[in-house]
């Protein structure tokens, strides 16, 4: 009776269904761009001058249904080196022939170029056209590749970066499995960069490590069971492209280059994924004219709009001014208003409700201590902190620094942010008036207890760094949502007004690249039978009857727990990383699973789904 009523139950379920790849975006996973290992079978679009067309459109009215797609990109490159599309030159299907982790990859085809074209490009394509996602920072592109005995194509990862329509950077590295150079794609061809042992029928990954603030060279690197590889490769620069008016992009390509003479070449692709190691939040060279103030509904989360500042506390005072700039027309000018026998701050703020709970976090500032308004008792304090509700902890990573040299940073536990108490060291250095300078704190919230904070000063052509300890912290709980938060400013002392101005400041979260988690099974959007994937579904993943949950962790891993909302229930310190979820569970579900390396670094994946297990 109960299978009856289970299958009923199902076949309701089943009517309502939509196809989606494994896609995840920054917000639901952190530090994933995007991530596909072809587990389900949707299929793959060949794209089109219409479809990019239409792609550009809709993300610009907010639909992004372009980056749920899996594409496949076919193209032609001419004796001119000009590129078309052709979409008949190459074809696509996931397939169970092979896989590098679960049981799918996608089989790429290129067929025979013809003779008025030099090379084809038969790559999956992912395109991002969400201009919220399209920030500076650095990413790590990669995926895995079979190739087949008997084919000799140049296997190929590319990035590239469209900040605009007058300007765009590529990065293109392939291995020719013919003879194993690397090369490196460019305006006029190839260059051959190095060479690497190739293996036909065996699992090879190729990775791109792009940072977007670095406009001439990529790094990139081979890992096979022969070798491993580490290259440095130069940006193709393209210029005038108007396909790119009015927008931002990054696409993203895994596949084939195929050569006139070759024949048809076919490989296998998997794990094809973009990861943020770190991504530029915000930027700001306040060329605006603003007086910012403190929001009256402070303790709403509606109060405090991402990324944007505002004043600490009431009785602060900041604005854009054009008295100074380091660059552009204007600064942020902050001052205090002297109270006698007390400290006084002018501090700005600014939230992050997207990245908040990415590991690493860094700082950036550029000041200026104007002659008569900021003498040795003033300070210029920078900090980040992370607001975790859950937990009930508010971990702060605060350093101050005076221009006797003086480095004050937080330590230990305090009832209350107020009452912070501060250790301090003479820096050896000094800062004079009306000069500018530039401070940088990194902050690492894995290592809370260590020195998790490096502070960089930058004095004329000269660059000093400390390592601080990153201990201070309370359980006060202020903020009924978590959060993480960016503040710079001043304090003083004495009995007179403080001044400093701030310009082109820069928020950036980052990501530990020594450890990662991803949950394999189940997927979100899935409906899981006793165990067995059986079709993509509208909403939150729902399993009936017992499953076996499956993650997959990447670093040097000690051990992966497993949890079922918030409560421990297994831990495998072995792979593969799994645990066999068989208990009385019906209703709204959370499984999350971290993984943690030898060095105690972690990360964490979660998924919410619905259970029916009697």
């Amino acid at each position: 009776m109960k299978k009856f009523i289970i299958g009923i139950t199902c076949m309701a379920l089943l009517i309502p269904y939509s196809f989606t790849i494994e896609w995840r975006n920054g917000e639901g996973w952190g530090n994933i761009l995007f991530m596909d290992s072809y587990e389900n079978e949707t299929p793959i679009r060949k794209a089109t001058p219409q479809d990019l067309r239409k792609i550009v459109e809709d993300a610009l009215r907010g639909d992004c249904w372009g980056e749920k797609e899996r594409w496949l990109e076919v193209g032609a490159i001419d004796s001119k080196r000009k590129y078309k599309l052709v979409p008949e030159l190459g074809d696509a299907e996931i397939t169970d022939e092979m896989a590098h982790n679960g049981i799918r990859s996608v089989r790429i085809i290129s067929h025979e170029v013809p003779s008025n074209y030099s090379e084809t490009f038969v790559c999956i394509a992912h395109y991002v056209r969400n201009q919220s996602k399209i920030k500076e920072g650095i990413y790590e592109v990669e995926a895995w590749f079979y190739v087949p005995e008997g084919n000799h194509p140049l296997v190929v990862l590319g990035m590239e970066y469209h900040p605009s329509w007058i300007v765009q950077y590529f990065a293109y590295p392939a291995i020719d499995m013919k003879d194993g150079s690397v090369l490196v794609a460019n305006a006029r061809g190839w260059t051959k960069v190095g060479k690497v042992k190739v293996e036909h029928n065996k699992w090879f990954k190729l990775w791109i490590y792009f940072d977007t603030k670095e406009r001439d060279k990529f790094l990139f690197g081979y890992k096979s069971s022969l070798e491993e590889k580490t290259f440095e490769g130069d940006k193709w620069i393209g210029y005038f492209n108007p396909a790119y008016k009015n927008y931002s992009a990054f696409n993203f390509y895994a596949g084939i280059v195929n050569n006139i003479g070759r024949g048809k070449q076919e490989i296998y692709m998997d794990d094809f994924q973009v990861r943020i190691e770190w991504i530029l939040l915000k930027k700001d060279g306040f060329e605006y004219e603003k007086t910012f103030d403190f929001p009256e509904n402070w303790q709403d989360k509606e109060a405090h709009p991402e990324y944007e500042w505002h004043l600490e506390k009431p009785g602060q005072n900041a604005k854009t001014t054009t008295e100074i700039s380091l660059s552009g027309e204007r600064s942020a000018k902050l001052w205090t208003i002297p109270q006698h026998g007390k400290v006084v701050r002018s501090v700005l703020v600014a939230p992050d409700f997207t990245h908040w709970k990415s590991p690493l976090k860094k700082l950036v500032v550029n000041f200026y201590l104007p002659e008569g308004k900021f003498e040795n008792d003033a300070g210029i304090w920078l900090d980040i902190d992370f607001y975790d509700l859950e937990k009930k902890r508010w971990y702060m990573g605060i350093v101050g620094i005076s221009r006797t040299g003086e480095i004050y940073y937080g330590d230990g536990y305090t009832p209350h942010p107020a009452q912070s108490k501060y250790k301090h060291f003479n820096g050896n250095f000094s800062l004079v008036t009306n000069k500018w300078y530039k401070a940088e704190l990194y902050v690492d919230f894995s290592k809370f207890g260590k020195d998790g904070m490096k502070l960089t000063l930058y004095i004329d052509k000269s660059k000093i760094e400390w390592n601080l300890p990153l201990t201070l912290w309370t359980d006060y709980m202020l903020y009924n949502f978590s959060f993480g938060a960016y503040y710079f400013g001043i304090s003083s002392y004495l009995n007179y007004q403080a001044v400093a101005y701030f310009d082109d400041v820069e928020l950036w979260a980052g990501y530990s690249v020594n450890v990662s988690v991803a949950i394999r099974k189940p997927l979100e959007g899935y409906l899981y039978i006793f165990d067995r994937q059986i079709a993509p579904i509208l909403g939150n993943t729902l399993i009936i009857g017992p499953i076996t949950i499956e993650a997959d962790a990447r670093g040097e891993i000690s051990k992966v727990e497993f949890y079922i909302d918030g409560n421990i229930k297994f831990t495998d310190y072995d792979k593969p990383y799994s645990w066999l979820w068989n208990e009385f569970a019906i209703g709204k579900h959370v499984i999350k699973v971290i993984a943690y390396d030898n060095e105690g670094n972690k990360a964490e994946d979660r998924i919410n789904v619905i259970t029916l297990m009697l």
